[in-house]
């Protein structure tokens, strides 16, 4: 992991494709789907509430039934934990619908 947030440090510049709603067309030699790329910079979150905010958030969305658990071992793991923060530049997609 060292080598991927020195490299992140480096060159902060990403890009993220998502793939969806995938389905091979095998009469046409093709595949349905729909796509997206995101282009974006990466900044790594060490310390400080916007860390915080950002781990609180995925705690609230995946595990909202145990937010207070979740918080307790936030408390005790947060110095093991990196955040990473995309800011978007642009983003992009296209489909195939037939």
């Amino acid at each position: 992991m060292a080598q991927l947030f020195d490299n992140l440090r480096l060159h902060p510049d990403a890009c993220f494709t998502i793939v969806s709603q995938s389905e091979l067309l095998p009469d046409k030699f093709a595949t349905k789907y729909w796509s997206a790329n995101v282009f974006r910079t990466v900044a790594i979150i060490e310390e400080g509430p916007e860390k915080q905010k950002g781990i609180e958030a995925i705690l609230r969305k995946y595990s909202p039934e145990h937010v207070e658990k979740g918080l307790n071992y936030i408390e005790g793991a947060i110095h093991k934990i990196y955040v990473l923060k995309l800011e978007i530049r642009e983003a992009t997609g296209k489909a195939r619908k037939k």
